[in-house]
Order: structure tokens, then C-alpha cells, then sequence
């Protein structure tokens, strides 16, 4: 259903931002989105075939910011690192990764 409705509709989504956190690391950074996934997927699989999908604004959410050097200090970073059972190694490995 999303599928055909950006289709038909092109992307809006003013009203229902994509939420997520933006990471930081030496000049670069990315958004990780947490929510939205299917509308990004379906949004990148379309422009491929029509590449003024691209042309329009697409509104996220931020809920917080991580930067490389600091993530680790961060409490609930601290926490959930503590309930996965992840380890500080792992942790950095996950966030290198985002920016390969």
C-alpha cells in the first residue's frame, strides 16, 4: 500500500517525519534513521526509475546527536550497551561501519 501510494503520490511526508540520530565522526556525518524504513526503501527503489522523487524535501526527526570520540560516555548508550550485553569494541565497530 505505501508502495503504490508514493507511486501514484510522489513523497510527502511532512506530517509523519522519520525519526532517528545523527552521528558524527572527524568531518562526516549520517543520519541513522530508526523509523521509516519501508517509505525509504520504497522512496529509493522509485527514484531509480524516476529521479524527481529525489527533488523533494524529506523531514526527519533527530532524537539526539552521537559524535565518534564521545558516544561511549553516553548514558544511555551506557545502558544499552549493558542490556545487549555489546561490548565497547563491538560498539565502535558498529559505528566505523556507518560511514564506510
Amino acid at each position: 500500500m505505501i508502495y503504490f501510494n508514493i507511486k501514484k503520490n510522489g513523497f510527502s511526508n511532512l506530517e509523519s517525519p522519520i525519526k532517528g540520530y545523527l552521528l558524527h565522526k572527524d568531518n562526516e556525518f549520517r543520519f541513522l534513521y530508526t523509523d521509516g524504513n519501508r517509505r525509504l526503501g520504497i522512496l529509493g527503489y522509485l527514484s531509480k526509475k524516476n529521479k524527481k522523487l529525489l527533488e523533494q524535501d524529506i523531514y526527519v526527526d533527530i532524537r539526539g546527536e552521537f559524535f565518534a570520540e564521545s558516544f561511549l560516555n553516553n548514558s544511555e548508550v551506557k545502558e544499552n550497551l549493558n542490556k545487549s550485553g555489546m561490548s565497547s569494541d563491538d560498539a565502535k565497530k558498529w559505528f566505523d561501519n556507518v560511514f564506510r
